[in-house]
């Protein structure tokens, strides 16, 4: 028989430590709905607003109030272009199961073998961070591109369109905040590797092989990298360093 998913609560959360947590393995974290559905209502009244004012209204003659016509042109088109993600984020929540095998939601799942880094987006708002994990290209063609395309952030930081990185992005505002889910995702994904047989260890940025090149599974090298030793800029520390600058979230918490 499966074992019982089971709510992951905030509270819970707090009262556990790190292994306690390992040990309530599987657990699912909630997307938070009152961030999603406050989101939906405001860009409904505020399309439902703009769309009277410029289509219902008798036209305003002065100035002042041509100004606030010609500016609610702007609203319309934004309020109707975020509408879709809040929609589908609210009807269609991407709930988080974490399993001592890896992570998945209604649309998405992945091993933790076949993560290779796990980083964080910046936002100052800890509701708003997302968890990123970095799968190989092949593995994000194979659909896990589209399954993700809601929570891309593309564009203006919203979804629908889809990113080429490589990187599966949870939904916004889960509930206990990802952020602080850092270091059980550390461990779960260093376990699993290990398990398999992985002895090259990890550094700042993740998974290595001994001699310093990055890996794409345990104990295999990324073949885009050179040994640590190399040229600067050939591969190792330079290029994975070039790689975190260039990588969605890398300003965030990587681990």
């Amino acid at each position: 028989m499966a074992d019982r998913v089971r709510t992951m609560t905030r509270r819970r959360f707090a009262r556990l430590s790190e292994e306690e947590l390992v040990a309530a393995l599987p657990f699912r974290v909630k997307v938070a709905w009152t961030g999603w559905w406050l989101g939906l209502a405001i860009f409904v009244g505020g399309a439902w607003f703009f769309a009277w004012v410029l289509f219902f209204s008798e036209a305003e003659t002065t100035p002042m109030g041509q100004m606030y016509k010609a500016l609610m042109w702007i609203g319309l088109p934004v309020c109707l272009f975020f509408l879709p993600v809040y929609v589908i984020g609210c009807l269609f929540p991407r709930h988080l199961t974490v399993t001592e095998e890896g992570l998945s939601t209604r649309w998405w799942s992945v091993s933790w073998l076949q993560v290779e880094r796990i980083s964080y987006t910046g936002e100052v708002a800890e509701g708003k961070v997302q968890a990123l994990f970095r799968v190989s290209p092949q593995l994000w063609e194979s659909g896990l591109r589209e399954a993700n395309r809601w929570d891309s952030g593309m564009p203006f930081g919203g979804g629908g369109l889809t990113r080429h990185w490589p990187c599966v992005r949870t939904q916004r505002n889960l509930m206990p905040f990802v952020g602080s889910l850092w270091k059980l995702f550390e461990t779960l994904h260093h376990r699993a590797w290990e398990r398999a047989g992985h002895v090259g260890g990890f550094d700042g940025y993740g998974p290595v092989v001994p001699d310093g090149r990055r890996a794409v599974a345990p104990n295999t090298p990324a073949e885009d990298e050179d040994p640590a030793g190399g040229p600067v800029g050939a591969g190792g520390e330079a290029s994975r360093r070039a790689q975190r600058e260039e990588w969605p979230g890398g300003g965030g918490v990587d681990v």
